[in-house]
Order: structure tokens, then sequence, then C-alpha cells
């Protein structure tokens, strides 16, 4: 028990010089904003020569899941799944 409280009393005793040292020290709010010109990741422009796959949507119930057979009631959930260009049907 002795053990659990001051092992307890030392993470307050942490969090409090946390918050204090952050406290002490405050962010310039103007060097956080971000400006103009707003660029796109390049990881977020579509490339020449890559193929495009197909984006397939459907609805799954929760009393056909093997995974989340609806743990806290029935549900319906969107489901989006990527076929790529490359892949050839029936292969895994």
């Amino acid at each position: 028990m002795t053990r659990f409280f001051c092992r307890t009393l030392s993470m307050v005793a942490w969090s409090l010089c946390s918050l204090t040292a952050v406290a002490a020290d405050p962010v310039d709010q103007s060097e956080t904003r971000i400006k103009p010109p707003y660029a796109n990741a390049p990881e977020l422009t579509a490339k020449e020569n890559v193929p495009k796959g197909e984006v397939h949507t459907f609805k799954m119930d929760s009393n056909d899941s093997k995974s989340y057979p609806g743990l806290n009631g029935h549900y319906v959930r969107d489901v989006w799944v990527y076929i790529p260009k490359q892949y050839v049907p029936g292969t895994p």
C-alpha cells in the first residue's frame, strides 16, 4: 500500500511540475498560425504513370461482423474498400 501511495504521489507531483513549466512559458500565438501560401503535401498530389484503383463502398450490419458483433448493441457502419488497379480477381 505504501509503495502504491508513493508512486501515485510522485506522479501527481511530476504532473504539477509539468503544468507549472508550461504555464510559465507561454507560446507566442503568432508563431503557431498557418499562413498563406497554402500547398498540399507532395504525397497528396496524383502522379502520372501511377495506376489508379477503385473505392467500393457498402454498409455492414453488426450481425454480420465476426470481429465486432455489436458489443454495445446493434449498429450499421459504412465501409470503404480500395481495390488497386493491379489486383487480379481471385488471388489473395
